[in-house]
Protein backbone atom coordinates (compact mmCIF):
# COMPACT_ATOMS: atom_id res chain seq x y z
CA UNK A 1 0.00 0.00 0.00
CA UNK A 2 1.15 3.39 -0.84
CA UNK A 3 1.17 4.65 2.77
CA UNK A 4 -0.65 3.57 6.38
CA UNK A 5 -4.20 4.81 5.32
CA UNK A 6 -3.30 5.62 1.59
CA UNK A 7 -4.25 3.01 -1.57
CA UNK A 8 -1.74 3.27 -4.23
CA UNK A 9 -4.31 3.25 -7.58
CA UNK A 10 -3.43 2.91 -10.83
CA UNK A 11 -5.53 4.86 -13.55
CA UNK A 12 -5.57 3.41 -16.83
CA UNK A 13 -7.39 5.76 -19.71
CA UNK A 14 -7.15 5.58 -23.45
CA UNK A 15 -8.11 8.99 -24.28
CA UNK A 16 -7.11 11.19 -26.46
CA UNK A 17 -7.92 14.54 -24.73
CA UNK A 18 -9.41 15.54 -21.68
CA UNK A 19 -12.63 17.04 -23.05
CA UNK A 20 -14.87 14.38 -22.82
CA UNK A 21 -17.50 14.04 -19.80
CA UNK A 22 -16.05 10.45 -18.66
CA UNK A 23 -12.58 11.73 -18.84
CA UNK A 24 -13.89 14.81 -17.00
CA UNK A 25 -15.50 12.29 -14.49
CA UNK A 26 -11.95 10.21 -14.03
CA UNK A 27 -10.32 13.59 -13.42
CA UNK A 28 -12.49 14.65 -10.52
CA UNK A 29 -12.49 11.31 -9.80
CA UNK A 30 -8.31 11.57 -9.28
CA UNK A 31 -8.88 14.62 -7.86
CA UNK A 32 -10.86 13.54 -4.67
CA UNK A 33 -8.56 9.87 -4.38
CA UNK A 34 -5.50 12.15 -4.21
CA UNK A 35 -6.86 14.68 -1.12
CA UNK A 36 -8.42 11.57 0.02
CA UNK A 37 -4.33 10.68 0.92
CA UNK A 38 -3.91 8.08 -1.84
CA UNK A 39 -1.40 7.53 -4.19
CA UNK A 40 -2.71 7.96 -8.22
CA UNK A 41 -0.99 7.54 -11.04
CA UNK A 42 -2.18 7.18 -14.83
CA UNK A 43 -1.21 5.07 -17.69
CA UNK A 44 -1.75 6.51 -20.95
CA UNK A 45 -1.50 6.12 -24.39
CA UNK A 46 1.85 7.56 -26.04
CA UNK A 47 0.85 10.25 -29.03
CA UNK A 48 -2.48 11.25 -27.08
CA UNK A 49 -2.28 14.60 -25.37
CA UNK A 50 -4.28 12.96 -22.59
CA UNK A 51 -1.14 12.17 -21.29
CA UNK A 52 0.72 15.66 -21.13
CA UNK A 53 -2.63 17.39 -19.71
CA UNK A 54 -2.51 14.85 -16.51
CA UNK A 55 1.22 15.20 -16.24
CA UNK A 56 0.49 18.92 -15.95
CA UNK A 57 -2.02 18.41 -13.27
CA UNK A 58 0.87 16.79 -10.82
CA UNK A 59 0.21 13.25 -11.41
CA UNK A 60 2.73 10.65 -12.53
CA UNK A 61 2.30 9.30 -15.77
CA UNK A 62 3.38 6.18 -17.67
CA UNK A 63 2.78 6.56 -21.73
CA UNK A 64 2.40 3.20 -23.21
CA UNK A 65 2.33 2.53 -27.05
CA UNK A 66 -0.80 0.59 -27.71
CA UNK A 67 -0.98 0.13 -31.38
CA UNK A 68 -4.94 -2.52 -31.04
CA UNK A 69 -8.06 -3.03 -29.73
CA UNK A 70 -5.66 -6.05 -28.33
CA UNK A 71 -1.65 -5.29 -28.11
CA UNK A 72 0.63 -8.23 -26.53
CA UNK A 73 2.93 -5.84 -25.84
CA UNK A 74 1.07 -2.95 -24.54
CA UNK A 75 -0.30 -6.05 -21.76
CA UNK A 76 3.22 -7.22 -20.98
CA UNK A 77 4.42 -3.66 -20.44
CA UNK A 78 1.53 -3.04 -18.52
CA UNK A 79 1.85 -6.05 -16.31
CA UNK A 80 5.64 -5.18 -15.81
CA UNK A 81 4.54 -1.89 -14.51
CA UNK A 82 1.82 -3.04 -12.54
CA UNK A 83 3.81 -5.83 -10.55
CA UNK A 84 6.92 -3.28 -10.15
CA UNK A 85 3.96 -0.34 -9.12
CA UNK A 86 2.46 -3.04 -6.37
CA UNK A 87 -0.63 -0.83 -7.16
CA UNK A 88 -3.39 -1.94 -4.93
CA UNK A 89 -6.32 -0.82 -7.19
CA UNK A 90 -6.18 -0.97 -11.11
CA UNK A 91 -8.97 0.85 -12.83
CA UNK A 92 -9.63 1.17 -16.30
CA UNK A 93 -11.16 3.39 -18.57
CA UNK A 94 -12.34 3.61 -21.66
CA UNK A 95 -12.81 0.51 -24.42
CA UNK A 96 -9.31 0.03 -25.47
CA UNK A 97 -7.42 0.74 -22.27
CA UNK A 98 -10.31 -1.92 -20.57
CA UNK A 99 -9.17 -4.34 -22.56
CA UNK A 100 -5.36 -4.11 -22.43
CA UNK A 101 -5.60 -3.04 -19.00
CA UNK A 102 -7.82 -5.68 -17.84
CA UNK A 103 -5.79 -8.43 -19.37
CA UNK A 104 -2.79 -6.86 -17.97
CA UNK A 105 -4.17 -7.06 -14.36
CA UNK A 106 -5.40 -10.45 -14.48
CA UNK A 107 -2.02 -12.23 -16.11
Amino acid sequence: MAGESGLKILQVCSASQAIYGAVQSLLALAKAQREAGHTVEFVTFKGKKFGEQVRELGYPVHEVRVRAKIDPLAILRMRRLMRDGKFDIVHTHLSTSSVNGCLAARA
